[in-house]
């Protein structure tokens, strides 16, 4: 996904100070991988999600899987790497004081072959199956070009002083910068006739380095684009090291390349930057030899107005609290009336004099804002500073609801319940939809929520909010305050409505806590019924759960490893309920059986969808006498399973790994939000696709390589016993019935399933045959699959 610059929120608090040892503090909190020794140079290759860097010091290419940011490998070279550049799936490498280019393979790391060239590189680019290089010697250097289709070697006609190059390959233009003398140039060269297409005026003594990113092109210090070279603007302080999705980073800073203006300090001075497909940044801190990620931009630098906390003490004067910072001489409050917070108004300081602590104290506020609402932010005292980035991190404030918030929290006690009222923190807005005239949104105030959190997140589990509504009813929940509710354990959000109680464990949407800048966008919640009247549905509703951030909304198919306890009120008595998602293909959807009234249906619903309750009672032809005729028929009625012609089930078949985990997700009632299989035996077009999908997302089961999954390859009943203990485990089943373990056979059970099989027999949940063997290593059946997988729903009380 593409950052939309437009929308990149600019902190005051980056353009004024550098990282204090607090901050550095925070940075350490990401994920960071230790070296043993210093890395010269690195490349992302989108194609595996690996970061390849090379350390010249103990001639290494070191491989990083981005995904689990872990070292994969490290990989002995002969000689010391100088350059790396990674192009149609195969790794280049340049080395020092040799006449040589390396070519390995992205898959397996292997040498595939050496290329001879002429002259020792300094830097290596690639394109249109040409090398471009620069040979480290006397200061005036022609561009060496390596044809690799016609094994030819040629230098470009012109010679140029102390070049670095960077390659645009869309544009397929090789930017040549000089640097270091009175006459420096900026050339754009075409890669296919080696012609020069421009070029700036002359430049005085410019830094070297030149960087791309989109149209843009960083050459000393300013921007300019293909079209004008000469048009070169901004300023950029500091040594620029990389540049990619429209920012620039410096040695210390990270830039907008559009706007010319700073928007974060780097928590230290850093030699090495790369940024994946994912938005993540990776930072290299040479002096202490780590690597450090980060999800997105917002995550490097701590903003101030993010730890803005303001409250009302016992005499009515309002207190207002943030984060302390160094190197720098105070802090300013600001405030602008309205209710948006892109309006024309101007910031007004609430200080007389600059505040020398990380605290103020305001006896009475302003007359003009007594009972509005107001934006309000602070700043470090510094000179010059621009106002209007002020504006784009302010935080609103609703005075008269804060007021009345405050006076809630003072006289607040723990009740038996351990549950807390949202109304004081919402408002509900009626008709937002024009087409659906009796559509509601309930809107979250930010600063509101977050000052409940802070002063009650501790002690409460359940945030209640009773909503009313006829036909469709949106809740937006703020990306900071999930957060907030994300990071403490067993926290719900509980709507109550007449028809539903909705209970949102918070502390398991980590498919939403894993998304991009989520504590810049919100959550929204969507209930519609009434969406059908077919006859044999009942109480049919839609639920849809986005992240929007600015102009752009992401479904969420799953929540992630867990359940919205969706409490459905069912007005008459039926029987042989099942939960469907007629969103999925009429997937079963969980209805988990409590100890409460019966006209209350529990669905467990892990994500988007369109949901209902029906009256089911299916069987199959072929299975009146078998032993498991029971199983097989309740999990036909509940649309777990398809027959093979949809009237037979074929119990003492064999059944395949795809079969297997198809039945298991849909018991279980899970989707997957879109990742994409690599294996190389599985294609799109194939039924079993996407319960693959989710059983691989969720963890359930694995292939046999990373190429390999097998689909059609029987399961063997350890292989079943492994997948059915990862699932207990995802639900943190632990419980154990106490089986004895006493086959004869237990001994032939694989060393990497014994202790799967172990539990899994203990617990009940798989059993042995009456020759008192387990048969480890025997194709599991249909009819024993669904056994085992109604045993695991029973745990879960799934099934009544």
């Amino acid at each position: 996904m593409k950052i939309n610059k437009s929308s990149v929120i600019i902190y005051i608090i980056s353009i004024l100070i550098t990282f204090s040892n607090m901050s550095v503090a925070k940075a350490n909190e990401v994920t960071n991988i230790k070296l043993d020794t210093h890395i010269n140079s690195w490349v992302y290759d989108n194609n595996h999600d690996n970061i390849y860097a090379i350390n010249k010091q103990n001639s290494e290419l070191i491989v990083i899987d981005s995904n689990d940011f872990k070292i994969l490998n490290t990989k002995e070279l002969k000689e010391k790497p100088i350059d790396i550049k990674v192009y149609e799936n195969k790794i280049y490498i340049a080395f020092e004081n040799t006449k040589k280019i390396v070519v390995f393979d992205t898959k397996n790391k292997s040498k595939i072959k050496e290329i001879n060239i002429q002259g020792n590189p300094e830097k290596i680019e690639i394109a249109n199956k040409k090398i471009f290089y620069i040979e480290n010697k006397e200061s005036f250097k022609k561009i060496n070009i390596y044809e690799m289709e016609n094994d030819i070697k040629k230098k470009t006609e012109k010679s140029f002083y102390d070049p670095d190059i960077v390659l645009d390959r869309s544009k397929k233009v090789l930017y040549i910068a000089e640097s270091g003398n009175s006459n420096s140039k900026l050339y754009a060269m075409d890669t296919n006739s080696y012609e020069i297409l421009k070029s700036t005026e002359s430049i005085l003594y410019p830094d070297k380095g030149v960087h791309i990113s989109g149209d843009y092109i960083i050459y000393n210090k300013k921007s300019s684009t293909l079209n004008d070279l000469n048009n070169r603007v901004g300023y950029y302080k500091g040594n620029s090291i990389y540049a990619d999705k429209g920012f620039l980073f410096t040695e210390f800073s990270i830039f907008d390349i559009k706007t010319n203006k700073k928007i974060s300090t780097l928590p230290d001075k850093t030699r090495l930057v790369l940024m994946d497909d994912k938005e993540n940044i990776y930072l290299y801190n040479e002096e202490n030899k780590k690597i450090f990620k980060y999800s997105s931009l917002y995550d490097i630098d701590p903003k101030l107005n993010e730890t803005l906390k303001i409250y009302i003490n016992d005499y009515g004067h309002w207190i207002f609290t943030w984060d302390k910072i160094t190197n720098t001489q105070g802090y300013n409050l600001w405030y602008k009336v309205g209710s948006e917070i892109y309006d024309n108004n101007k910031l007004t300081r609430l200080n007389e004099e600059v505040i020398k602590e990380n605290k103020f104290v305001l006896k009475n506020l302003p007359k003009e804002i007594e009972d509005k609402t107001i934006f309000i932010a602070v700043t470090p005292k510094a000179e010059n500073i621009d106002f209007d980035i002020v504006n784009k991190n302010m935080k609103k404030i609703s005075v008269n609801k804060f007021k009345k918030l405050n006076k809630y929290l003072k006289e607040f006690n723990l009740s038996e319940e351990n549950s807390v009222d949202l109304g004081f923190v919402t408002k509900k807005v009626e008709n937002y939809n024009k087409d659906i005239k009796t559509g509601d949104i309930v809107l979250f105030n930010e600063m509101l929520f977050n000052t409940l959190l802070d002063k009650v997140g501790t002690k409460i589990t359940k945030y209640n909010l009773e909503c009313e509504f006829n036909n469709k009813l949106m809740i937006n929940i703020p990306g900071s305050s999930f957060l907030k509710l994300y990071d403490k354990s067993d926290k719900k959000i509980i709507i109550k409505t007449a028809n539903y109680n909705i209970e949102l464990p918070i502390d398991e949407f980590d498919a939403i806590r894993k998304y991009p800048n989520i504590k810049d966008s919100n959550i929204s919640i969507e209930i519609q019924n009434n969406i059908k009247e077919d006859e044999g549905i009942i109480a049919p509703f839609k639920l849809d759960i986005r992240i929007n951030r600015n102009k752009t909304s992401k479904k969420i198919k799953s929540i992630g490893k867990g359940y919205i306890n969706f409490k459905v009120s069912v007005d008459d008595n039926f029987e042989n309920i099942v939960g469907i998602n007629l969103g999925n293909n009429s997937e079963h959807v969980p209805i988990k059986y409590l100890n409460e009234q019966v006209d209350f249906f529990n669905l467990q619903i892990n994500g988007s969808g369109i949901y209902t309750l029906i009256e089911s009672n299916k069987t199959f032809n072929d299975i009146k006498k078998h032993w498991a005729n029971n199983e097989i028929n309740l999990f036909k009625s509940k649309y777990i399973l398809k027959g093979k012609d949809d009237e037979k089930f074929y119990p003492d078949v064999n059944i395949t790994r795809s079969e297997f985990i198809t039945i298991l997700v849909r018991a279980l009632g899970i989707n997957s939000n879109d990742i994409h299989l690599t294996f190389k035996d599985i294609n799109k077009s194939d039924w079993f696709y996407n319960p693959v999908n989710r059983g691989v997302s969720f963890g359930l089961i694995k292939g046999y390589s990373k190429d390999l999954f097998k689909p059609n390859e029987f399961i063997t009943r350890e292989e079943m016993a492994v997948i059915i203990y990862r699932t207990s485990k995802l639900f943190d089943m632990e419980n154990m019935d106490g089986k004895s373990i006493n086959y004869s056979d237990f001994n032939n059970i694989n060393h990497w399933a014994k202790d799967e099989v172990s539990f899994v027999i203990k617990s009940g949940l798989m059993k042995g045959y009456g020759n008192d063997k387990f048969y480890p290593n025997k194709s599991a059946t249909r009819a024993e699959s669904v056994a085992v997988i109604k045993r695991l729903l029973e745990k879960l009380n799934f099934i009544k």
